[in-house]
């Protein structure tokens, strides 16, 4: 279980109890190749220890090195049925939340993906902590190529 986020906003349900979600990923019990959006709620009398729990917990999440924090995006319109931008504004939202920032790139042809990444230079690249691909099997290929291309040159 990855956690995703934390909400900073504490919710006072009744005079006796504050709450706060933790938003997580995890993987789906029906499809385990499969990631899934999780929220589970803590609670306590006291606002100051939710308040202070949200914060240890929000310094944790942003004290991971390996966090990614700026992801390029290459999303194929047509995969899915057609439904590769519809997707991607699915998942968007955990992104933002999550306060990662993605550079969206709608990929118009075959090859857009490879060119791009063939082109971009060492100090662009270097912004990106990683490259996302909403999917279809040739973009995945044309990442991997660029790849295989920028790493013997």
């Amino acid at each position: 279980m990855k956690v995703l986020y934390v909400d900073l906003g504490i919710q006072e349900l009744s005079s006796k109890m504050h709450r706060f979600a933790v938003h997580v990923i995890t993987r789906s019990r029906k499809h385990p190749s499969q990631l899934v959006p999780c929220e589970y709620l803590f609670g306590h009398k006291d606002p100051e220890t939710c308040k202070s729990l949200v914060e240890h917990l929000s310094a944790c999440i942003n004290n991971e090195q390996d966090r990614p924090k700026n992801l390029m995006v290459f999303v194929h319109p047509l995969c899915g049925k057609g439904r590769g931008c519809k997707n991607w504004e699915m998942v968007a939202p955990l992104f933002d939340r999550a306060n990662v920032n993605t550079k969206v790139i709608i990929t118009k042809r075959a090859g857009h993906a490879y060119d791009t990444l063939a082109s971009i230079s060492d100090k662009e690249l270097k912004k990106f902590d990683g490259v996302v691909a909403v999917r279809a099997l040739d973009i995945l290929e044309a990442l991997r190529n660029a790849k295989d291309i920028r790493t013997m040159g």
